[in-house]
């Protein structure tokens, strides 16, 4: 009964993820990356090209100039050696990296895929919590749907992932 309130979230964000594609936005608009940051030295260092390939191929340009976190985690999943210019958060990034066997064409769709899983698996840890106290495990849809969760996803942040090791954690330790 659980798992029907976790499918339930995927079932939510799926449908969001296609409707955001197929309006014709690009999945490394999620990442939020920035001109700004783009063009600094630390990142440039880092990718060792100004064009920087991954990010602009097939004529991509950020939409903003500063960006938003995601881009951070983007940026430590393609170059972790450089990590130290980037972010402070690396279980997201690094994670995305893995899954993508170190394609960067392939990681704003990692970031999205374990943000996406989260958001299912958060919502899975806190139903089962709640049931083995016998309390509705529909209680779970306020994780699972919760704004900071849904913007988590949207941003390619790394609070889904943390937020969902959080319940984990609750669950193993309680039980």
């Amino acid at each position: 009964m659980r798992v029907r309130v976790a499918l339930l979230v995927l079932a939510v964000y799926a449908a969001w993820v296609g409707a955001f594609l197929a309006a014709g936005n690009d999945v490394r608009d999620l990442v939020g990356f920035g001109k700004t940051y783009l063009d600094n030295g630390n990142f440039n260092l880092a990718f060792n090209h100004p064009e920087v390939k991954p990010i602009r191929a097939g004529g991509y340009e950020p939409r903003s100039e500063t960006g938003y976190d995601g881009q951070f985690a983007y940026y430590l999943a393609a170059r972790p050696e450089h990590a130290e210019a980037f972010m402070d958060r690396a279980l997201h990034p690094v994670a995305a990296r893995v899954l993508a066997l170190g394609d960067e064409d392939a990681i704003p769709w990692t970031l999205l895929l374990i943000n996406w899983l989260a958001a299912g698996a958060g919502t899975f840890f806190l139903a089962s919590w709640l049931q083995a106290r016998g309390l509705s495990r529909w209680y779970a849809l306020l994780f699972g749907l919760f704004p900071g969760i849904f913007v988590g996803v949207q941003r390619d942040l790394t609070e889904p992932l943390a937020y969902a090791l959080v319940t984990l954690g609750l669950l193993l330790y309680d039980n």
